[in-house]
């Protein structure tokens, strides 16, 4: 059951929606997110050493723009980046990889609408709250309160299956096998971990993502690259993977596989949206709780979390998976990662 809801959901018709929208606002733009990067990375990560301006004394309680951007960033990286990585290898060949890419550049046009127009129509009730994201531009914009109620039901279902549920059995997937640690235990530790965090509220959420998601994030980062690294002499090779998977090219015998180039694109492109989420609102949520109101801003902030994501830290988990040959001893996504990084950091799967 789960399963034909799965294949339904994340099937053609949902993709062909998703990135056939990027690919018109990126055609309509001129492809912002490749000619203007200068730009984005100036306003954004540029922009963090700058002054921020007193807050009104509405936003007082409103994440700053740090918070902002590492909220929206922890909710978009995790298990996507890693299992679900190892997972696209499997199931698409290192050609998937590419198609990660593809809906990673399409998405960052789609993302940019999604927090330009959820700060366009954003609008305070009368006790003050501030009400945002996408249920503010379905309702505002379209002029639909179905809409904006079915999303945000749509958000509970979403939130327990790919949020909580993923990342859990990720968590505690991992943790068994490499620290043999009971999945009972994860789970209790991990739940009375959120437990005190959410009671500080939203700002002391957004004061512990602050420095928590860029810490985990930078040691992720460094670990892939240190694996990377160390079978610097196999990279060639992971590259060439790449770039034959991408179009179906057969590994033996050469020819292209029809078969392949299917499998490649199919399965790279819905994990890349599964992984950095562009289209599915979510970043809308996080920015529209934040003290800026800049519509462009927040749009270019979510152009580089897109970016960072699946540019960035999904490329370089595929090249510490294809370099360390990991791939080709198990085709269990959990025990890929652990052979993977075992090279350096000593550790094995069991």
């Amino acid at each position: 059951m789960l399963e034909r809801m799965t294949a339904f959901v994340w099937g053609p018709g949902l993709l062909v929606l998703l990135l056939g929208t990027g690919l018109i606002l990126s055609v309509r733009n001129r492809f912002f997110q490749l000619y203007a990067w200068r730009r984005i990375l100036r306003r954004t990560l540029g922009g963090l050493w700058k002054k921020p301006n007193a807050p009104s004394a509405q936003d007082c309680d409103a994440l700053t723009q740090l918070q902002t951007f590492s909220a929206a960033l922890a909710a978009a990286m995790g298990t996507g980046n890693i299992l679900g990585v190892a997972a696209a290898l499997c199931l698409g060949g290192a050609g998937a990889v590419f198609w990660m890419w593809v809906s990673a550049l399409l998405g960052m046009m789609l993302t940019y609408a999604e927090n330009v127009l959820a700060q366009r129509y954003v609008y305070t009730r009368q006790d003050g709250t501030r009400i945002g994201g996408p249920m503010a531009y379905l309702r505002g914009g379209l002029h639909s309160r179905v809409l904006a109620v079915g999303y945000a039901v749509c958000c509970v279902a979403a939130s327990l299956g790919m949020g909580n549920m993923t990342q859990r059995s990720a968590i505690s997937t991992l943790a068994a096998d490499v620290l043999s640690i009971p999945p009972v235990a994860v789970a209790v530790g991990t739940v009375g971990l959120l437990g005190c965090i959410l009671q500080r509220g939203a700002k002391g959420v957004g004061g512990v993502l602050q420095w928590l998601m860029p810490l985990l994030a930078a040691a992720y980062l460094l670990a892939a690259v240190a694996v990377v690294i160390r079978n610097f002499g196999a990279l060639p090779g992971a590259l060439r993977q790449i770039l034959c998977g991408t179009f179906g090219i057969r590994a033996v015998g050469g020819g292209i596989s029809g078969a392949f180039l299917r499998d490649a694109v199919r399965v790279g492109l819905r994990h890349g949206v599964f992984s950095n989420e562009a289209g599915l609102g979510s970043s809308a949520l996080v920015h529209a709780g934040g003290a800026s109101h800049d519509g462009e801003l927040q749009g270019l902030w979510s152009m580089v979390e897109v970016a960072l994501d699946t540019l960035v830290c999904c490329k370089l988990t595929a090249l510490a998976i294809l370099t360390g040959g990991a791939l080709e001893r198990d085709a269990d996504a959990g025990s890929i990662i652990s052979a993977a990084f075992s090279s350096v950091f000593g550790f094995a799967s069991s």
